[in-house]
């Protein structure tokens, strides 16, 4: 109950104290390079912080399952580069003599691929080949004049280089064939309204043509030259000769978009692959998707550069050119430049972490000079308030004790004077 008491009366008396005097203090001022209003230094800290926060440097690490995954799929790879894209392995499907050959084949030519009769109309096969070549043969795409006739004949048309599309159209809506080849070193020019044997081309609308183009290279896609690569024309149209030759040599060696898209088949197989193994293997990992990413396309480049250095060395020892597969070559080039391209982004990202953390201590260094200079400055401040709040209560105390001593003389004065009435009284 005292303890209680003692506290209340403890409160009381503090609460009734009075810190008015801390008014006098005059805000924080010094004379800095940079004021407080215009850079907020708590402020910088943060946003330096979550900017940190926000670069992410981190790679997923490998481990032996993924060597395992990466090493498998890359001998997949390898083997349907052979069993499936070497269009000279006759045990490949791309061989020309294959029954996967002769089947697209059919759709072209809709002839069975074994008797070779024509093919029956409830069998699929001739269904896509009535469906793409009704205005085949009738097409000035397919001249087969001086210099363009033959079985490679498209590998030296402008019409059937996918990169020429417009010159196709105007050729199938007008109903010319518009070319040229070289003769001992000058282009000659060839515009033709009727076909080698005299017939005339008929002209269509441009609608009409252009629905006609695509079906008709679709329907050349198919057969066994295929349709050369894009670009292809402008090597069989080159003023060189020497490169015009290895350029058609090229093209009979069987260098065609058909045998480019079996060439993409072991590469897709690996995409599929390891697409499926990363996404599953870190589907609920802590992982960023972009981490993830940057793992698949490190495991694909070093699947996909397995198989391509085995195909080159089968290219080089069986002297075949045409076997390169270039699809994988330029998917494995892509990846070099993109992991190449993460790498120096993560590299960046690094020193730039390195940088803002410097930028952030010295903040931080910062403040707490701030918050130092402003604690000397009020307890400097304070000290001199109380001492001249201290020499304020002396004056004043010596004041009150030269007027107590005054106030006791004149009542020790008149005490005297009281002692000396009562004196003179008893005398009387």
């Amino acid at each position: 109950m005292i303890k209680q008491t003692t506290y209340n009366s403890l409160y009381q008396s503090l609460h009734h104290l009075s810190f008015d005097f801390l008014e006098e203090i005059k805000p924080f001022e010094n004379d800095r390079i940079f004021s407080e209003t215009e850079i907020d230094v708590v402020d910088e800290i943060e946003k330096l912080s979550e900017e940190i926060n926000g670069l992410d440097i981190n790679t997923i690490p490998f481990d032996k399952w993924d060597y395992i995954v990466i090493f498998s799929t890359a001998m997949l790879e390898i083997t349907q580069d052979f069993l499936i894209s070497d269009h000279h392995n006759k045990q490949s499907i791309s061989h020309k003599d294959s029954d996967f050959s002769k089947w697209l084949n059919s759709i072209h030519d809709g002839k069975d691929p074994v008797t070779g009769k024509r093919l029956e109309k409830d069998q699929l096969n001739r269904k896509i080949h009535d469906f793409l070549t009704k205005n085949h043969k009738g097409s000035p795409l397919d001249y087969q004049g001086y210099k363009f006739g033959g079985g490679s004949h498209r590998g030296r048309t402008f019409s059937h280089d996918l990169l020429f599309i417009l010159l196709a159209i105007y050729s199938i809506s007008t109903g010319k064939f518009i070319d040229g080849y070289y003769d001992d070193g000058k282009f000659i020019k060839v515009i033709s309204d009727v076909n080698q044997n005299g017939t005339p081309y008929q002209s269509m609308g441009l609608g009409e043509a252009t629905l006609e183009y695509f079906l008709h290279m679709i329907a050349d896609f198919f057969s066994a030259k295929s349709l050369p690569i894009p670009g292809f024309s402008v090597l069989t149209h080159f003023p060189n000769r020497d490169i015009r030759k290895f350029a058609n040599e090229l093209y009979q060696d069987g260098l065609n978009m058909r045998n480019l898209a079996m060439q993409g088949v072991p590469v897709a197989t690996a995409e599929i692959i390891l697409w499926i193994y990363t996404s599953l293997r870190h589907r609920d990992s802590s992982y960023s998707k972009e981490m993830i990413k940057h793992k698949k396309e490190q495991m694909l480049l070093i699947s996909h550069g397995i198989a391509t250095a085995v195909n080159i060395g089968k290219v080089i020892i069986t002297k075949r050119p045409t076997s390169l597969n270039l699809v994988m070559i330029i998917r494995t080039v892509h990846l070099v430049y993109k992991v190449l391209k993460k790498e120096i982004e993560l590299n960046a990202r690094t020193h730039k972490i390195m940088t803002l953390t410097t930028l952030k201590s010295q903040f931080e260094s910062m403040e707490t000079l701030l918050l130092l200079e402003k604690s000397m400055y009020y307890t400097k401040e304070i000290g001199r308030l109380i001492e001249w709040n201290r020499k304020e209560f002396d004056s004043k105390n010596k004041e009150r004790v030269s007027n107590l001593e005054a106030e006791f003389e004149s009542i020790t004065d008149m005490m005297n004077e009281f002692k000396k009435l009562n004196n003179e009284g008893k005398v009387q």
